[in-house]
């Protein structure tokens, strides 16, 4: 049986601005704020929310500079680098484009970590 890993990707929020993250993966999370934060030191984590083992699986990243769109693909760039898949997109009412990606892992959950080294 097939595992994946799973990222949603917000952008363009009407009541929240900035990119929302929402993951299984809290370190996919810790490694795109820095990796983005090398871009834009001035930029913060907003409404991070963890699960009951205290792990992160959702933030949003504010003080882009306007310039949401260019950063949410950057970072869309990136992750299908590293082997994320994207396999939906939709509009919601509170944002403008919503991605999800997936990165598949070994069935044993030892596959790859979708990080860069």
């Amino acid at each position: 049986m097939k595992s994946y890993k799973y990222l949603r990707i917000c952008t363009g929020g009407g009541y929240t601005g900035g990119i929302q993250l929402v993951s299984t993966d809290s370190q996919v999370l810790d490694w795109i704020f820095a990796e983005v934060r090398k871009f834009f030191p001035g930029c913060a984590v907003r409404n991070k929310k963890e699960l009951p083992s205290g792990e992160t699986f959702a933030c949003n990243i504010h003080r882009l500079k306007d310039r949401d769109w260019e950063v949410c693909w950057w970072i869309i760039k990136q992750l299908c680098l590293q082997g994320w898949e994207p396999f939906a997109f939709h509009c919601e009412p509170a944002y403008d484009a919503t991605y999800h990606l997936r990165l598949e892992v070994a069935d044993n959950g030892e596959g790859s970590d979708g990080l860069l080294p």
